[in-house]
């Protein structure tokens, strides 16, 4: 009985504190048809060579666990060449620490600088 109400009294302090909510800014800057840190592959849908940015983005605070929401809330890139501005991000891997942040860009579309704002929600 008393392991039970030690369990019961952790989960009702927890569910007290309320949800923890972190928000952050993420910046890349980089020449996306340069070698470096991005990665070419082909494209399946015929659209030209895709290129991508993985970035290690780390919560402002450590979360009691693993978020159980991150979410991209907008981002934008500068187009430096290319016929449209093509611009995808994508998170994963979540953890209590921080999460990886894919950039990704095809066909003709090189950007020169992107960023991402997210929210995370324990």
């Amino acid at each position: 009985f008393a392991e039970r109400l030690i369990t019961v009294t952790a989960m009702d302090q927890e569910a007290q504190a309320g949800p923890q909510i972190q928000t952050g800014t993420v910046m890349g800057n980089w020449a996306w048809n340069q070698p470096g840190p991005m990665t070419s592959t082909s494209s399946s849908d015929g659209c030209g060579p895709e290129r991508r940015h993985v970035q290690y983005v780390r919560f402002p605070r450590r979360f009691r666990r693993a978020p159980s929401t991150v979410n991209i809330t907008g981002f934008s890139g500068l187009a430096i060449s290319g016929d449209a501005t093509r611009l995808f991000c994508e998170v994963s891997d979540v953890d209590d620490v921080g999460f990886n942040l894919t950039f990704k860009t095809w066909g003709g579309t090189i950007v020169s600088t992107a960023h991402a704002s997210y929210i995370a929600i324990l």
